[in-house]
C-alpha cells in the first residue's frame, strides 16, 4: 500500500468517527465519502429554509414637524424567504412615532408601512424602530429622526389709550421657549390704523403720535411668527383729545452785527386753546438762552447761528412746539445796491449837473442811524482820477426802488465825480462798485459795506488835472478834491465872478501824482466871510516847465 492510500484510510477513519452514526454506517458499507458529504449538505440546507426579512430604508428623517401636525414616511418590509414571515412586534423607542400593526408577510412579497411622526413639543426626537419576527436573519432596527416645532408665544399687549398730540410707543415681544429649533421671530401689524402709525417688524417697535383729526377707536392685530407657526392678539386703541399744542413762531430770519443787541420776537406764536398760559424757551445757538417771549441778545462773534424757540402750554397733557430761525451776524452791515428801473448800468457819459441815484437796502439797522456824510462809492477796477465819490447829502430819502416791499434809502452821486472815478474803466464793461458808510450806534460805529457788479458807460478824459468840490453848493464850507497825473508844484486859487482873487488855498506846493483834498471855509485871504454867490476854483501845476490847469464853479449859499 502506498503512503497516499494509508493517509486516505486514516482520514476516512477519522471522518467516519466524527460523522453521525448513519453516515458512519454508510461509509462502513463502502459508500463513497464525497457522495455522502454532498447528500448531507443538501439535507441540512432544506432544514434551515424559512422566512427572511428585508427592511428599507434603513432610516427615516422627518425634518421639522409642527406641533399638532403629523409627518408620514413609508417603510417597506419584504420577505425573501420560502415561508410566511410572522412579525411579533414593532417597538418604537419614542412615543412620537406610530404605525399600523403588521403581523404577517407572505413569502416572496412585501408590505409598505406608513410610519407617522406626531410631536407634541418643540424638541428633537431621535429614536429607533425595532421589528421582532421569526425571520431566520433575526431582529431588524430602523433609525428615526424628527424635530418638533412649538408655536411662539406673543406676550400680552393689552388695549391702549393715547391722547392726541402725544406719542403712544410700545414694543411687541414674544418667546419660543419650548422649542429647540433656532427660530428667528418676526412681528407684524395688521390693518386698521392710519399711515401715521409705524411698526418695525424686526424689532416689534410701535409708535404713533395721532393728531386731533385722528381721534376715535381703532382695532388691529399684532402677530409673532417663527416662520412656521404664529400667535396673535387683537388690540384696541382709543385716541382722545384733551388739549391742542401751541404753534411756536421764532420770527423768521435775523441779521445783526457783533456786539450789537439783536431783538428777537415770538409774536406769531399762538395756541388754539383759550386761557392757556404759554412758556417760552429760547436757545440762541451760541450757548446763551432766555425765557423771555421777545428777548434781546448780543452775539460776540460773527457767524451763522440757528436760534431755537420752544413754546409749551399748561394744558393736560402739557404740549409743546418748536420753531427755528436762521441768524446771520456780521462785523459789518451788508446791503443790496439798487439802480433805477431795475437797471444794471451806470451811465456817466454826460456830466454837468446830472447825478446817478443808487438805492441801499438793508434790514439790520435803522436808516436813521446811517450818517449820510459817510457814504462813499468806489470800485475794484483800475483807479481813475479820483478813488471815491461822496454822496450828495441833500438827497437822502426813503424809497422802494425794486418794489419788493422792503424800504431802501436812496442817495445820489454826481456824474462829474463818477466820470472821474470810472475814467480808466473800459467803456461798456463790467465793474464791481463798492458803497461804504457808517451807522452811528450807542455802542460805537458799525460799518456799511455793499458791492454789486454793474456795466459802466463812461467817456474817457485825458485832462491832466481834475478838481471838484463836495458839497457843491455848500454852506459854510466845502471839501475840494483834486487829482494830478504828475508830480510837481500845485497852486489853487479862488476867484469871484468879477475875476478878483478871493482866496489862495495852495501856492506852489510840491505835490505827488494822485488825489488830494483841501477845505475851503468860505473865508477870504483877509479872513472875512465871503458873500453868497458863484466862485471859480482854478488849480494849476507846473510840469516840465509847462503850466497845466483846470477850473470849476463852486456855489456858496447862505
Amino acid at each position: 500500500m502506498s503512503n497516499r492510500a494509508v493517509v486516505r484510510v486514516a482520514l476516512l477513519g477519522l471522518l467516519v468517527f466524527a460523522l453521525a452514526p448513519g453516515i458512519a454506517a454508510a461509509a462502513g458499507q463502502g459508500q463513497d465519502l464525497t457522495e455522502m458529504l454532498a447528500s448531507n449538505a443538501a439535507s441540512q440546507a432544506t432544514a434551515v429554509s424559512g422566512p427572511v426579512i428585508m427592511v428599507s430604508p434603513a432610516s427615516l428623517d422627518y425634518g421639522v414637524v409642527n406641533n399638532g401636525s403629523t409627518g408620514s414616511l413609508t417603510l417597506n418590509i419584504a420577505n425573501t424567504g420560502d415561508a410566511t414571515l410572522h412579525i411579533s412586534s414593532m417597538a418604537y423607542s419614542d412615543g412620537a412615532y406610530t404605525s399600523p400593526s403588521v403581523t404577517t408577510v407572505a413569502n416572496g412579497s412585501s408590505v409598505n408601512v406608513s410610519v407617522s411622526f406626531s410631536p407634541v413639543d418643540g424638541n428633537s426626537h431621535p429614536g429607533t424602530l425595532t421589528i421582532m419576527s421569526d425571520a431566520s436573519n433575526g431582529t431588524q432596527t430602523v433609525n428615526l429622526a424628527g424635530q418638533g416645532n412649538s408655536a411662539p408665544t406673543l406676550n400680552p399687549i393689552g388695549d391702549k389709550t393715547v391722547t392726541a398730540f402725544t406719542t403712544l410707543a410700545f414694543t411687541v415681544t414674544g418667546s419660543d421657549a419650548d422649542d429647540t429649533v433656532d427660530d428667528v421671530l418676526s412681528f407684524s401689524m395688521g390693518t386698521g390704523l392710519p399711515p401715521s402709525a409705524t411698526f418695525n417688524s424686526g424689532t416689534g417697535e410701535f409708535s404713533w403720535s395721532p393728531t386731533s383729526a385722528e381721534a376715535g377707536n381703532y382695532t388691529t392685530t399684532f402677530t409673532v411668527s417663527d416662520g412656521r407657526l404664529s400667535d396673535s392678539e387683537i388690540v384696541h386703541i382709543a385716541v382722545t383729545v384733551t388739549n391742542h399744542p401751541p404753534t411756536a413762531n421764532a420770527g423768521g430770519t435775523y441779521f445783526g452785527a457783533t456786539n450789537r443787541p439783536l431783538q428777537f420776537h415770538s409774536t406769531g406764536t399762538s395756541d388754539p386753546d383759550a386761557g392757556q398760559n404759554l412758556t417760552y424757551a429760547w436757545d440762541f445757538g451760541d450757548g446763551a438762552t432766555s425765557n423771555d417771549p421777545n428777548p434781546v441778545h448780543t452775539y460776540l462773534a460773527p457767524g451763522s447761528f440757528v436760534a431755537g424757540l420752544r413754546v409749551c402750554d399748561d394744558g393736560s397733557p402739557q404740549l409743546c412746539d418748536d420753531d427755528f430761525a436762521a441768524v446771520t451776524i456780521q462785523t459789518e452791515i451788508g446791503a443790496q445796491l439798487l439802480l433805477e428801473n431795475f437797471s444794471s448800468t451806470i451811465d456817466v457819459r454826460k456830466t454837468g449837473a446830472r447825478s446817478t441815484k443808487l438805492g441801499i437796502e438793508e434790514v439790520l439797522l435803522p436808516y436813521t442811524d446811517l450818517n449820510p456824510a459817510s457814504i462813499r462809492i468806489s470800485h475794484t477796477g483800475p483807479a481813475g482820477f479820483v478813488t471815491e465819490c461822496a454822496a450828495d447829502t441833500r438827497f437822502f430819502v426813503y424809497g422802494d426802488m425794486d418794489a419788493d416791499g422792503v424800504t431802501d434809502i436812496d442817495v445820489r452821486f454826481t456824474n462829474k465825480c463818477l466820470s472821474n472815478l470810472f475814467n480808466n474803466i473800459p467803456n461798456n464793461s463790467v465793474a464791481t462798485i463798492v458803497v461804504t458808510g457808517t451807522f452811528q450806534e450807542s455802542g460805537g460805529t458799525v460799518p456799511l459795506h455793499a458791492e454789486r457788479a454793474v456795466t459802466i458807460l463812461v467817456k474817457h478824459r485825458t485832462t491832466p488835472i481834475l478838481a471838484m468840490a463836495n458839497p457843491n453848493p455848500f454852506n459854510p464850507e466845502t471839501s475840494i478834491s483834486y487829482t494830478v497825473k504828475n508830480d510837481g508844484p500845485v497852486t489853487m486859487r479862488i476867484y469871484g465872478v468879477d475875476g478878483r482873487l478871493v482866496r489862495t488855498l495852495k501856492s506852489g506846493e510840491e505835490t505827488v501824482a494822485g488825489t488830494h483834498e483841501v477845505r475851503w471855509n468860505g473865508m477870504s485871504d483877509q479872513n472875512r466871510h465871503v458873500p453868497s454867490g458863484i466862485y471859480f476854483v482854478k488849480t494849476s501845476q507846473v510840469v516840465g516847465g509847462a503850466v497845466e490847469s483846470a477850473s470849476f464853479k463852486a456855489t456858496l449859499l447862505k
